[in-house]
């Protein structure tokens, strides 16, 4: 294994996750365990996006800042297999992203849509795989929680969950609904805590700031 992101290692244990805070949009409060793994110190740099894009076309150069949801799984897929892991990502049971197609992209601004939205959206992910993947919500939170990094002045970062409401049972290592419409996206703003939630279509990216910081199993 060839380590391509530094990783910090996260202890696992329980939890309470979200806010009755009406303006966090994460109620209700409720018990969640989860389980040890490793989270990046940082948001994607420059030289590991373009270390995975390469000469892609679909990964313009400054993109890190600029990342769809569709295109940071394919992120992930691609440096799990510079760093001689194996990928978490699979679509039409395959983890080459090479053989997934067109990656989904919607601009309302310039009017542009490409790729399949109905098969990318079946992208499943296999926790029990070492390679690079985007944290869960709960996962996020809890590292945000225990210091794993600081949320002050970060980027929007999106997590792997499909975004729903929360249930009040408690949970161990949750993954978030099987299916939506939006995908999670936590941080964005010094003002918003750690419970914060908010969400977007995996086809956009948000005002130019959307990155990920990037988490492995352990």
């Amino acid at each position: 294994m060839n380590e391509l992101i530094t990783m910090v290692p996260v202890s696992g244990g329980v939890f309470s996750q979200g806010s009755d805070d009406a303006w966090e949009n994460a109620a209700p409060v409720h018990q969640v365990t989860i389980h040890d793994f490793f989270i990046s110190d940082h948001e994607l740099t420059e030289a590991e996006y373009t270390s995975a894009a390469g000469t892609d076309e679909q990964f313009p150069a400054g993109g890190e800042t600029k990342l769809r949801w569709y295109q940071a799984v394919v992120l992930c897929n691609r440096l799990s297999e510079k760093a001689g892991l194996t990928p978490c990502y699979s679509l039409n049971e395959t983890t080459d992203t090479a053989a997934w197609g067109i990656i989904p992209l919607k601009d309302q601004y310039k009017m542009i849509e490409t790729g399949d939205f109905g098969n990318w959206s079946r992208i499943t992910c296999d926790f029990s795989a070492d390679g690079y993947r985007l944290p869960t919500e709960a996962e996020w939170e809890y590292a945000a929680r225990t210091k794993a990094f600081d949320i002050e002045g970060t980027r929007h970062e999106w997590c792997w969950d499909w975004y729903g409401p929360y249930q009040e049972a408690a949970a161990v290592d949750p993954h978030g609904p099987a299916s939506g419409m939006s995908r999670v996206v936590r941080g964005g703003h010094p003002s918003n805590s750690t419970a914060h939630r908010s969400a977007n279509h995996p086809e956009f990216y948000i005002d130019g700031t959307c990155t990920v910081r990037l988490c492995r199993s352990r």
